[in-house]
């Protein structure tokens, strides 16, 4: 039996009622720096014309496994990766990628079927992710990395042609997400190549840490990347729950850096804080072969959103017959449960609920005879969950002796 005192709202409710009443810098970014130098003060007029090319071509997110077309009149070919070697006594460049025999690109742009098959150098995941998702130089195949013994799967999802860092060449952003069955993870990463032709991390645009709980989407901006954030992920939540923005991001003095969009969520109009509250139901002789009793049941709303379509569930033993009130029924598939949808809770509002339970006299003694139980979500339709506010988790699920006494 739950303590009550814990929910003064409710039980002053109940009282009137019986009355009446951020970023680290990836290895392979002073790479990147040197190699934009390098295009700045040695590009011929042929390759001129190609960058220029590349700057006006229209490019658009591509979803994994579709190549990001190259620019006209360039040569892409996707034969098999092949390491990187440095002359003997010779400095080694960051293992963030392989060079491609015959990938014959301008500037940085790696196309999508390139990009995965080769090894990526991918910064530590937040800390929830990081035993399960790998960091450091990873292994790509068909856009994918596998773990053997791990259900979570790292993929590249989307692939963009942008110019981040605004030297007038193309780099390759990426969207990569580590899920599995109850978990996700995502993080968007620029890619360019060294004087080597090697693949580099220029570095990480934006992760799923803080109020980001999801990346859905990027697309190429003016010298900038768009990448659409969400507020809410995972399985079993309405399709209709998490609230999109679009947030644009540009390398700046040496890291990328938020320079357009909305820089936080509102409150979400589907979260509230839904309690519920009662007193221990107390069944009664009744004059009959039965014990008779009449639980009372609060259902508050405390806050801050309106939760238009609430219902409230009822378990109680089998011994146990309960007379639902108007609109509540019995469940078919499953006797001893009631479902209850409700009509909206205001912010600050409170529902009542009251269900005749009476038992077979013959079949119980006296004290308490069993369990009962009730829970209360909201969703569309009154059907799948909208989660609670971090923290009020506990209080929309209750449960109370069912007592006899003579």
């Amino acid at each position: 039996m739950h303590d009550d005192q814990e929910f003064p709202q409710l039980e002053t409710a109940f009282a009137r009622f019986r009355t009446g009443g951020p970023l680290a810098l990836p290895a392979g970014a002073g790479a990147a720096r040197t190699v934009a130098r390098r295009r700045r003060t040695a590009g011929t007029a042929a390759a001129g014309a190609l960058t220029a090319l590349v700057i006006i071509t229209p490019v658009a997110a591509t979803a994994w496994p579709e190549p990001v077309p190259p620019p006209p009149g360039v040569d892409v070919t996707t034969g098999p990766p092949t390491p990187s070697v440095a002359p003997t006594g010779a400095p080694t460049a960051s293992p963030t990628g392989t060079p491609t025999r015959g990938a014959t690109v301008p500037g940085g742009l790696t196309p999508a079927a390139v990009l995965g098959d080769v090894t990526l150098r991918i910064p530590a995941w937040p800390d929830r992710m990081a035993k399960s998702c790998r960091s450091g130089p990873v292994r790509f195949s068909d856009g994918r990395n596998e773990v053997p013994g791990n259900e979570l799967v790292m993929k590249i999802d989307k692939v963009v042609p942008v110019d981040t860092d605004r030297d007038g060449t193309t780099e390759t952003a990426a969207l990569i997400t580590c899920s599995g069955l109850e978990s996700y993870a995502a993080k968007v990463l620029v890619f360019d190549r060294d004087a080597g032709g090697a693949i580099v991390t220029q570095g990480q645009v934006v992760a799923s840490t803080g109020d980001v709980a999801a990346i859905r989407g990027i697309r190429a901006a003016d010298r900038a990347l768009d990448v659409e954030v969400a507020d809410y992920a995972g399985d079993g939540l309405p399709d209709d729950l998490a609230q999109h923005q679009w947030r644009s991001y540009s390398w700046v003095d040496g890291r990328f850096r938020q320079t357009g969009g909305p820089t936080r969520f509102p409150a979400n109009p589907r979260v509230t804080d839904l309690a519920l509250g009662g007193m221990d139901p107390r069944l009664r002789a009744d004059g009959t072969q039965r014990y008779t009793g009449t639980f009372t049941l609060l259902v508050l709303n405390k806050g801050p959103q309106l939760a238009t379509a609430p219902y409230v569930t009822l378990r109680f033993p089998s011994t146990v017959t309960a007379i639902p009130p108007a609109g509540c029924r019995g469940a078919v598939t499953e006797p001893g449960q009631l479902f209850c949808p409700m009509d909206q809770i205001k912010a600050g509002g409170m529902a009542v609920l009251e269900i005749v339970l009476s038992v077979d006299r013959s079949a119980v003694g006296s004290g308490a005879i069993g369990d009962l139980s009730a829970s209360v979500y909201w969703g569309p339709d009154h059907t799948g969950r909208y989660p609670e506010p971090a923290g009020k988790e506990g209080n929309n699920l209750r449960t109370w002796k069912i007592i006899v006494s003579g």
